[in-house]
């Protein structure tokens, strides 16, 4: 039988990606990635936001074992909520606790007298497009591997969505690659991803200059403003990359060495 949780502290560490999950475990043991940092980045960032009253989610259980989580969070949009994410233990998939995960946010998210809920959703595995359209989550664009869906709770216009500010100015360095890892602890795959960056730079030594920002939210968005929130926090040569999820090492030495390649043509 399955029970539905609020994540609070002392349900917290039942919550995903600070329990985490075996599909996290097999990446980050496959990549020799520090799992247990990434998983206290991920507790800290939840318990400062429980306490502030600026994050809310749902945990369920099969046999006092959590199967399943979505978190969801104030916005600067007045009045709408966002998903952060929702996940499934793969064992578990197929039997409806994604969907009872939704409506239950849906519920709660209208017991908020929200307008409507946002989430960022992929053409992967993880946060697919095509789960959201189920429930009626409309796509603002189609054609991109990583899109803002929207689904309206009142009858009000399409949200008017303000641009976002980018005050991040990349430090390039002539004949070297420069990376910036921005890194607030919402997700324990950036730390994973930001991992499988610093492997692949050792492959070209003295070519890849790394700065690391592993700040709390609030620092990142005075420091490079609200786009970070946008992509997993990598910028090379101050482009924001993004290598699919949970991404491959090998796809990251081939973009380095592209990269590499054109500075050298320079």
């Amino acid at each position: 039988m399955l029970k539905i949780k609020n994540l609070n502290e002392k349900t917290i560490f039942d919550g995903f990606c600070v329990k985490p999950s075996v599909s996290m475990r097999t990446g980050f043991s496959q990549t020799n990635s520090k799992l247990e940092e990434a998983l206290q980045e991920r507790h800290r960032f939840l318990s400062e936001r429980i306490a502030e009253g600026r994050v809310w989610g749902k945990i369920i259980y099969q046999e006092n074992e959590s199967v399943g989580w979505i978190d969801y969070y104030p916005t600067d949009l007045q009045g709408w909520l966002s998903i952060g994410c929702i996940d499934v233990e793969e064992k578990n998939r197929g039997h409806g606790i994604g969907k009872s995960l939704i409506e239950v946010c849906i519920y709660d998210c209208k017991a908020k007298q929200s307008k409507g809920i946002i989430v960022y959703t992929t053409i992967w595995e993880h946060m697919p497009k095509n789960f959201f359209k189920k429930f009626g989550f409309i796509d603002t664009n189609e054609k991109a591997d990583i899109s803002r869906m929207t689904l309206k709770l009142k009858n009000i216009e399409n949200p008017q969505f303000p641009p976002q500010k980018n005050l991040y100015k990349p430090y390039l360095k002539k004949d070297k690659i420069v990376i910036d890892l921005l890194r607030s602890g919402v997700c324990p795959t950036a730390f994973h991803m930001h991992d499988l960056i610093k492997k692949a730079a050792q492959h070209f030594k003295d070519k890849v200059i790394i700065k690391e920002y592993a700040l709390s939210e609030k620092k990142l968005i005075e420091l490079f403003g609200n786009e970070f929130n946008r992509s997993d926090g990598i910028y090379i040569n101050g482009d924001s990359c993004f290598f699919g999820y949970p991404g491959e090492l090998k796809n990251i030495i081939i973009y380095l060495q592209k990269k590499i390649k054109e500075i050298e043509k320079d």
